[in-house]
């Protein structure tokens, strides 16, 4: 069963497991821009949703496009003009290549060229910035900076 509420640019969701009587909740959105179609590959938008709250949230990127994690297991994320954070990413279990699942907490505090003020999570950046740029890795594409307007996102909705 699942539920679903449009803002304006984020679509807000829940689905209930009547088994254990419990709800998840979830935020998802598209990127304004679409990754070019190449070879056997489609373009399209990426999509980011993000599962659950705080610093626990869980978050899935999906395209149309194969994603390819890389040897060195992270995508780069920009929030307005600041610093770009890395962030681990894993390939889901399932294999699919359509798919690929990032930690909400950053790898890049070790990096002493990161400000101490920045927020170590997707989730605490998501709730200030007007923009969000993801730098992933596309099957015979390459790198590709896939751009999001992510003004409005409401944690609470996901609480």
């Amino acid at each position: 069963m699942s539920e679903q509420v449009k803002d304006p640019v984020w679509t807000y969701g829940e689905t209930k497991d009547d088994m254990r009587g419990t709800v998840s909740r979830f935020a998802t959105i598209d990127s304004i821009n679409a990754i070019p179609e190449n070879g056997p590959e489609m373009g399209g938008a990426l999509n980011f949703t993000l599962f659950g709250p705080g610093d626990d949230a869980s978050i899935v990127l999906s395209t149309d496009a194969q994603f390819v994690c890389g040897s060195d297991g992270f995508v780069a994320v920009k929030f307005d003009d600041g610093p770009v954070l890395n962030f681990n990413c894993h390939e889901p279990s399932s294999g699919n290549t359509k798919l690929l699942q990032v930690d909400n907490l950053t790898s890049s505090l070790m990096d002493k060229s990161v400000p101490e003020n920045v927020y170590p999570t997707i989730t605490h950046n998501l709730m200030a910035a007007k923009t969000m740029t993801i730098e992933v890795e596309i099957f015979e594409s390459g790198r590709q900076q896939m751009k999001f307007n992510v003004t409005g996102f409401n944690k609470d909705k996901i609480n």
